[in-house]
């Protein structure tokens, strides 16, 4: 099958956060999956087990058999944030939508609305987020902004959250942003 058009840039989350996140991004479908260390990821990280490539082999495996799939998505670790920002950035985000999670945002992940066949590149920071310069650098190098809401997530919930939301929004008719007029965050009915 074609690799599916989504690719997830993801500051390395603990290494338990990352044995549960994994296979659940698989299933829903990444054609790339970028690992990337910010300025909160601790250093440490980067030398778990859990990025062992017989373990995250058997973890990519998982997801794939969840979604009856046998593409695996290609998985890099970039262990420098800058020169992924300032040099690689660039080039992944080009002739893509290139969206950073953020949750103070000015513009919605809705608002974006991916065309079905766009490709579309999420990046999510870590547990307390993309530092201002951060999210500066990855601007500059094609990415705009969004916010999935006013509630700050963790990053696992984030993930899957945002997978699906793209998928939702490739889905709904032009100009349908509430998804068939359903309840908006605020409002109870019985």
């Amino acid at each position: 099958p074609a690799r599916p058009a989504v690719d997830l840039v993801l500051a390395v989350p603990r290494p338990k956060m990352l044995r549960r996140l994994l296979p659940q991004v698989v299933a829903l479908g990444i054609g790339h999956l970028v690992l990337l260390r910010t300025w909160r990821v601790a250093k440490p990280y980067l030398e778990a087990t859990v990025l062992d490539a017989a373990e995250l082999r058997a973890l990519v495996h998982e997801g794939l058999m969840q979604a009856r799939c046998t593409r695996a998505p290609e998985i890099v670790l970039e262990p420098l944030f800058r020169p992924f920002a300032e040099d690689r950035a660039p080039g992944l985000f080009a002739g893509a939508r290139a969206l950073v999670l953020h949750p103070t945002a000015a513009r919605t992940l809705a608002a974006e609305r991916p065309a079905a066949g766009e490709r579309v590149v999420l990046v999510v920071g870590p547990e307390g987020g993309l530092l201002p310069f951060e999210v500066e650098r990855l601007e500059a190098a094609g990415a705009t902004a969004v916010s999935m809401g006013g509630r700050v997530l963790r990053v696992d919930t984030a993930c899957v959250a945002a997978l699906a939301q793209v998928a939702v929004l490739r889905g709904l008719p032009p100009g349908e942003e509430s998804g068939g007029g359903a309840p908006r965050c605020g409002k109870l009915t019985p």
